[in-house]
């Protein structure tokens, strides 16, 4: 309406529209005149500053717009600066933890000797684990040799026994023997005597010993 209104007021006047007004000023009283010219120009001036604090307003509003986007644009690179920023720190934190467990372990040489010296030591469990596993089972195979030995060697000595003790009947060395329970005790004489100690000494003289030899009956 303002814009229309400007509109109006800035367009030309024709000849007989300036001669009316010109009758009309004449015709009215000027104070009068006067306070409306006033307020119409107040009014033009007072729509004309709105339109341009409007204006302002809206082009306050789309700087603050634009101030907002690229605060907004900011915010979020600074969040991923953030997390970048965080990320390297857990690795960093990581990688001086790991290097404190590093510098605590031996060098790679002293690891590699310690490593070669438990392996020997494992070789060596197992060639005497495998050593004692030969001699245990050459000491088994051994003692169940010696027990089938002497299995065998008894089983021979009591066949060999049982087969060389023969037990006489006492009726048949009754029968063969030529002892008399009747007969007179023997009284040995001189000349006996003498026999019975030449016997004695023949063995002395390297003859030999007949009564030693002599064939029981």
């Amino acid at each position: 309406m303002s814009a229309t209104a400007n509109a109006t007021a800035a367009a030309p006047l024709s000849a007989a529209e300036q001669d009316e007004i010109l009758k009309a000023r004449l015709a009215t009283d000027e104070k009068y005149l006067r306070r409306i010219a006033k307020r119409v120009t107040a009014l033009i001036q007072t729509d004309n500053e709105d339109q341009h604090e409007i204006q302002e307003y809206h082009a306050e509003a789309q700087r603050l717009h634009g101030m907002r986007n690229e605060q907004l644009e900011t915010i979020a690179r600074l969040k991923q600066d953030l997390e970048h920023a965080q990320k390297t720190r857990r690795e960093r934190l990581e990688y001086d933890e790991i290097a404190r467990k590093i510098i605590v372990y031996p060098r790679r040489e002293e690891m590699q000797a310690s490593l070669a010296l438990v392996q020997n030591q494992v070789d060596a469990l197992q060639n005497d684990n495998e050593a004692y596993a030969r001699v245990s089972n050459d000491t088994r195979q051994a003692l169940k040799s010696v027990v089938e030995q002497l299995h065998t060697l008894t089983h021979t000595i009591q066949a060999t026994t049982g087969n060389s003790e023969e037990t006489a009947e006492p009726a048949e060395v009754a029968e063969k023997s030529t002892w008399n329970p009747q007969a007179a005790s023997f009284q040995p004489t001189k000349r006996a005597a003498s026999h019975q100690l030449e016997a004695t000494e023949a063995p002395k003289e390297g003859k030999p010993d007949l009564k030693r030899h002599r064939p029981t009956t």
